[in-house]
């Protein structure tokens, strides 16, 4: 056996368990995601309920179930901790590098597929979905798997059949078997975050039938209607059907029938018709929003944007397997970001299942430019490590002057900056020696070296800001029995995570005021700037016992309750109160 065959897939799962699980449960869980689907998972675990999720004691009808049935069984197995929640994300991100690594080495070689893998493993967008308790880490994986099953039923082993120069339309259109692969994917993918994964694939893998049968047809005569209808059919809509029914559909009828519909109505009208119809919670953004965000998100493999894009060009005018396999890569990140593009709703996160599409590019890119067959990069490789040299000295300063506003202290936070600098360094002696291997691969180094840092240590030292967690277990701590726990107008999802229990919030004082007068052993969490209206109604008994800065926001929390010795005092007073009471007396 070729050592690369096992040695590839060792290289690539190192790199990615490197990053994301690097200090993976250290953070603290943040807001406002995080701590919701967590909460979500637990509240379900204590009702031994895998049908209807629930935040904070309401239906959650924000996303569908299979985040949550995966933390449900990392809960059972280490607890209701960070790590637990988001241990799934981790793995599915580690396997997803690994698809990557197994489509690079199909399309174009094992050197590109090794490549593909150690790229996307240490992108700034994947690794965040990788380490964070949302569902996002579950639908990269799903459409991911979709698109693995189609390269190797639609794509033989290039290494055993088509070579070089063939034409590019030699692929297989995949059986039944095949189809089937994909679609308990696109299955699984409606339980990871509904339609958009189904409806994306399907739109992906049905324009690249029609871009790589079209022969040298012109674009409208590939996409004739006949032509599109005919492609469709070739896709075995009935099985597309039947399998993502078959998987999907009895949890959503399921969880319909447990609600009465009101998950439907919410999870299908609001969270997707009208996130793609109108800009929800302020998420907007210009058409060309994307490729900001990627250029962000696909750091810092971003620098070979340029070089990628001429050489990906050069490969589709010489035709053969690899425009056949650039044309794949082309449609699936083409189709996903121009979809998000015209939806209203603009969230970096949602083109992150694109990238392993750019990563296959990347890949092939690297690997034409090892081999001395990247016309490009004599030209564009210097100018790509002076970009990274510019990326690090902005972070370099921008970081500290970022931190002292919203982090005094931590302006050490700016030698993040150091590590794209010194890897841009070295990278360009390596180059100037011309020493390719050597420079490809200290890019790498740097690349895992960044990712890592930042999001396995530069994470912790800003975490140490939150205070959710102290603020609950001082409650806890101080309550002479279980607590009443209530929020005054605003509450973060992180506290109900930390308190472990329901924590209803009042908008009005005198509400605040009655959950006083109804218990004595009650917190009511507030802003600082509410401090004195709510001092105005508040009992007289009832002062500050806990002050907390706000987490990377101007203001302070405050938590409203009455000391130890008020509580004392108050249940003495009443026990006498009983005592002398006619009733007693009489007796």
């Amino acid at each position: 056996m070729d050592r690369r065959g096992l040695s590839y897939p060792l290289i690539v799962v190192g790199v990615a368990a490197l990053v994301l699980f690097a200090n993976l449960g250290k953070p603290r869980l943040w807001d406002r995601d995080e701590p919701r689907n967590a909460r979500c998972a637990a509240e379900m675990l204590a009702r031994g309920d895998w049908i209807v999720p629930t935040f904070n004691g309401e239906l959650r009808a924000h996303k569908p179930v299979l985040l949550y049935w995966l933390m449900l069984s990392s809960y059972s197995a280490f607890g209701e901790t960070e790590f637990a929640a988001r241990l799934p994300s981790a793995m599915l991100g580690v396997a997803t590098a690994l698809m990557a690594m197994t489509m690079g080495r199909r399309l174009f070689s094992p050197r590109a597929g090794l490549w593909a893998g150690v790229i996307l493993a240490t992108s700034l967008s994947f690794d965040i979905a990788g380490r964070a308790a949302t569902p996002d880490a579950a639908l990269l994986f799903c459409v991911t798997g979709a698109m693995a099953i189609f390269v190797r039923a639609a794509l033989p082993s290039r290494d055993r059949t088509i070579e070089s120069g063939a034409n590019e339309a030699s692929f297989k259109m995949p059986g039944l078997l095949g189809w089937s692969g994909v679609y308990v994917m696109l299955g699984l993918a409606a339980l990871a975050k509904g339609p958009v994964g189904v409806v994306l694939v399907v739109a992906i893998l049905g324009t690249f039938l029609l871009v790589a049968s079209g022969g040298d047809s012109g674009f409208v005569a590939r996409f004739h209607p006949r032509r599109v209808l005919a492609a469709a059919w070739r896709m075995r809509p009935f099985a597309l059907v039947v399998v993502v029914a078959a998987i999907a559909a009895p949890w959503y009828v399921a969880v319909h029938v447990a609600t009465d519909g009101a998950f439907s109505d919410e999870f299908f009208l609001r969270h997707n018709f009208e996130r793609a119809t109108s800009a929800m919670e302020g998420h907007r953004g210009p058409i060309v929003y994307y490729l900001g965000a990627a250029l962000v998100g696909f750091f810092p493999w971003s620098i070979l944007a340029v070089p990628l894009a001429l050489e990906s060009r050069r490969a589709l005018r010489e035709g053969g397997r690899d425009a056949l396999a650039v044309k794949f890569a082309l449609c699936w990140a083409g189709v996903w970001i121009a979809a998000f593009s015209a939806v209203s709703t603009k969230l970096p996160s949602y083109i992150t299942p694109a990238y392993p599409a750019l990563a296959l590019l990347a890949g092939l890119y690297v690997d034409r430019w090892l081999d001395g067959r990247a016309a490009s990069a004599a030209r564009w490789m210097p100018r790509a490590l002076a970009a990274l040299s510019v990326a690090g000295v902005g972070l370099g300063v921008g970081l500290p002057l970022v931190a002292r506003r919203y982090l005094p202290g931590d302006e050490v936070l700016g030698l993040v900056g150091l590590i794209p600098l010194f890897t841009a360094a070295a990278a360009w002696w390596q180059l100037r020696q011309q020493r390719t291997r050597a420079t490809a691969t200290t890019l790498a180094v740097g690349a895992t070296a960044f990712v890592a840092f930042v999001l396995g240590f530069a994470q912790v030292r800003i975490d140490r800001r939150q205070t959710s967690e102290e603020i609950a277990a001082f409650v806890r701590g101080d309550a002479d029995g279980p607590p009443t726990f209530v929020a005054f107008r605003d509450l973060e999802p992180s506290m109900v995570f930390y308190a472990r229990q329901t924590v209803p919030t009042v908008f009005e004082p005198a509400e605040a005021a009655e959950v006083f007068e109804r218990t004595s052993q009650a917190y009511l969490l507030a802003s600082g700037d509410a401090v004195e209206e709510l001092r105005r109604r508040l009992p007289g008994d009832v002062e500050i016992v806990a002050r907390r800065p706000k987490f990377l926001e101007p203001g302070e929390l405050v938590v409203f309750g009455r000391t130890r010795e008020t509580v004392a005092r108050r249940r003495s007073e009443a026990a006498a109160h009983t005592a002398k009471s006619p009733a007693n007396e009489r007796r």
